[in-house]
This record gives C-alpha cells, structure tokens and sequence, in this order.
C-alpha cells in the first residue's frame, strides 16, 4: 500500500512566479511543470493557483480568476463543495469529472482568466487543453 497525504506549503511557488508572470499584460504564460513522481508538482501547482488567484501585492500583480479541473481532488480537496486547501479568493473547481468535460465547463459557464490541471496523461487531456487556449486567442 502507498498512502500519500497531500499537504500544503504556503509561498513554495514564489521563486517561480517570475517566471510565468507577463507583468507587462498582467497575465500568465501557458506553463507546464515536468519532474519525476512525488517531487512535489501537484504542491507547486496548488501555490501557484493561490498566488495566480489572489494577486500578488509585493510586485503589483493583480488577481486573475481561475478555474481549476481537480480530476482527482488532489489539488482543491473538497468537501461539501468548499475546497479544504487554498486556492485563492478568485478560483473555481471542477472535481471528479475529467480534463476535456471540465475544462469544457469552465470555459461556458465561469470564464477563467486561467485554467489549471493536473496529470495529464492521454490524448484527449492534450486536446482539450488545445481547445481551451484557442479559445482565449
């Protein structure tokens, strides 16, 4: 048995902030995060939404509104429909549907400035992360 409990680490993020912030437009780059397993990508995701989605006071960042598809609840946790894990005061989730129908979702009914997932791992997560950024341009 592997039991991984997922805990948060407030800020972890702030290093890489600058690096996928257009202060310029005052948006985000589109980003991907690559390492091994249990590295600590879903935990540096989670901060980055939180920080993405209250704004960033220290270098004049202002909030965007961000729509999250927790696949698996890894990321918001939620429980009675309120997420147990900040994700910021701007953020919408989507839980326990997959990548293509909820990323489809928030982009009719929420309108996210940004869109966050995690695990992508078949064809039809690429593609609906395709559709979803050509829907923006």
């Amino acid at each position: 048995m592997n039991f991984r409990i997922a805990r948060e680490v407030i800020n972890c993020s702030n290093h890489l902030l600058k690096e996928i912030i257009d202060m310029e437009n005052n948006t985000i780059y589109n980003t991907l995060i690559v390492s091994p397993p249990g590295k600590g990508k879903t935990t540096m995701l989670r901060d980055m939404i939180r920080n993405i989605s209250n704004g960033i006071t220290n270098i004049h960042f202002k909030g965007m509104t961000c729509g999250v598809v927790d696949e698996r609840g890894e990321i918001a946790a939620m429980y009675k429909g309120a997420p147990q894990n900040d994700i910021g005061i701007r953020t919408d989730v989507i839980e326990n549907i997959s990548k293509a129908k909820g990323m489809k979702m928030l982009i009719r009914s929420m309108a996210p400035e940004v869109i966050a997932c995690d695990e992508i791992g078949s064809k039809e997560d690429v593609l609906a992360i395709r559709r979803s950024h050509f829907v923006r341009c």
